[in-house]
């Protein structure tokens, strides 16, 4: 293990593999950077690298990739990994009140924020990259630390104090309260859609205060029922910023709080605006739902009376234009809410040997139609539910008319893009790249990691009109489904025919680092 720019190796970094089985494993480097994981049991794993003062990388099974699950079997060992670790940047400074005072235990923490402004933020480039937090000491002070190169937005969340203190000469005890303030997003304001980004470079420190408001913070509670009527005890429950313009929620910055034994919750410090709250159930049949917007203006928003509903279930049939393939056994239907990520708002499904599948646990909203397990050289040529064309409109549920049958035809002779990435004349490895329909959704995703030459491959592209869009491995910039990836150019439209094989050049700005 060395750091990155200096190659010096590094001694007492910690290497770690872990495994959804909590099966874990642990080495630390010697003076010469060197580690050594023995009897490590086949399977796939979390394989992670961190120092104090560098932050943490996951492994790359090509340096210039991006970072991905290692799967390990019986028949080789693995050997010669490098870890290349970059210093850590640190957001720092202190949080007062509104008398100058400072603010113990108020919760600090560092979002990566897109470029492209606010919105779900997803990292294609590290999957196992985390929130930062930590609570400020009894001087009001915080120090985030450990931060990969990137933008952040830093919010500050004060929930208050209470406690019980005894009176003089034994007299009893006499309850406490030290009200919170609204949550704050860094210079200074309430909302997400305001906040400033902190963009931080490797090894360095940016200080960022906070003076906390006194304006009131108000709070919403009520009570969460299961599907039976009774209360839906330890059952997760959030609360996110409501977007009005765009009509979606800022999910990433999502309150979270679990219900207690009799059903009840509460969210506490909320700042006036437009809230969505939800929760959501499954079991082995279907899944259930709740979810309603609310504005909180000049008072709490009290006895909030929720209740989870089994979610719609719809059927459908795959069917072929030519002869059906064998290779159907991961075909799979998957339809998403559209701008409801953070609900987990997506269905899906195996489709059946005769074609045939049921969707279940869909809400009365718009949902997009993804299939995944294609098998190769197949496209989705038309899908229909009742009038409507899915891959133009989506699967509408508003009116909750569930007797149509969901009809999805594949055919063969789809397309395949082959293509390079460059980045000041230079192969850009490690790069994403995803092709943009122009009009009818395509019902696949059709993305790509480049290799270390920037060359990337897409198969099983149907027919029709695209644009592709790249982004660099180093970006702190978020995959949007509706934008283009700032930085790529030129951004021509061209043409898939079926059956076609098409060659594309895709260069970065000097500027998209």
């Amino acid at each position: 293990m060395v750091a990155a720019g200096t190659g010096e190796a590094l001694k007492s970094a910690q290497v770690d593999l872990s495994s959804y089985k909590l099966t874990s494993f642990s080495s630390s480097t010697d003076e010469h950077g060197h580690f050594r994981i023995t009897d490590v049991r086949p399977g796939s794993y979390l394989f992670r690298a961190a120092k104090s003062g560098y932050a943490e990388q996951a492994y790359r099974p090509e340096p210039d990739g991006p970072p991905a699950m290692l799967e390990l079997d019986c028949s080789k060992n693995l050997e010669g990994v490098l870890f290349r670790l970059s210093r850590a940047g640190v957001i720092l400074g202190r949080v007062v009140n509104e008398d100058g005072e400072p603010v113990a235990g108020v919760q600090m923490d560092a979002w990566p924020a897109p470029k492209g402004g606010v919105g779900l933020w997803k990292d294609p480039y590290n999957p196992f990259r985390s929130l930062y937090g930590v609570k400020t000491n009894d001087l009001g002070e915080y120090r985030l630390y450990g931060l990969l190169p990137g933008s952040y937005y830093v919010q500050a969340t004060d929930e208050g104090e209470s406690g019980v203190g005894r009176m003089p000469a034994g007299k009893g005890f006499y309850k406490w309260t030290n009200p919170g303030h609204p949550q704050v997003y860094f210079p200074g304001v309430g909302t997400l859609a305001a906040a400033q980004k902190i963009t931080i470079r490797a090894g360095q420190e940016i200080r960022a205060d906070f003076f906390l408001r006194p304006e009131k913070a108000y709070r919403i509670s009520g009570d969460l029922k299961g599907a039976d009527g009774k209360p839906a005890e330890y059952r997760e429950i959030h609360l996110a910023e409501y977007d009005v313009r765009k009509g979606s929620i800022l999910p990433a910055h999502s309150f979270e709080e679990f219900v207690r034994d009799d059903g009840s919750f509460e969210f506490k410090t909320v700042a006036p605006g437009c809230y969505v709250i939800w929760a959501v159930s499954r079991d082995d049949k279907t899944t259930y739902w709740v979810r309603r917007r609310i504005e909180v203006a000049a008072a709490d928003v009290k006895d909030l009376h929720l209740q989870l509903r089994a979610g719609l279930e719809i059927s459908g049939k795959v069917i072929f234009s030519a002869e059906k393939p064998r290779d159907l056994e991961y075909l799979t239907i998957n339809l998403t809410a559209d701008g409801e990520s953070a609900f987990n708002a997506n269905a899906f499904t195996h489709v059946e040997n005769d074609g045939s599948f049921k969707v279940n646990g869909l809400r009365n909203t718009v949902h997009q139609l993804y299939l995944s397990g294609l098998p190769d050289g197949w496209y989705v040529r038309k899908a229909t539910f009742g009038t409507q064309n899915v891959l133009e409109t989506g699967l509408n549920l508003e009116k909750q008319d569930t007797r149509h049958l969901l009809t999805v035809t594949l055919s063969p002779g789809a397309g395949q893009i082959d293509g390079i990435v460059l980045q000041n004349e230079r192969p850009a490895g490690g790069a994403f790249v995803k092709l943009f329909p122009v009009g009818a959704n395509p019902g696949v995703e059709l993305n790509a990691w480049t290799d270390k030459t920037g060359r990337f491959s897409i198969a099983n592209v149907p027919p029709g009109d695209y644009v592709a869009s790249a982004m660099p491995a180093e970006s702190d910039d978020f995959i949007n489904d509706d934008e283009l990836f700032p930085g790529s150019s030129p951004r021509e439209r061209f043409t898939v025919h079926e059956s076609e094989s098409k060659k594309i050049e895709i260069r970065l700005n000097a500027e998209s680092k």
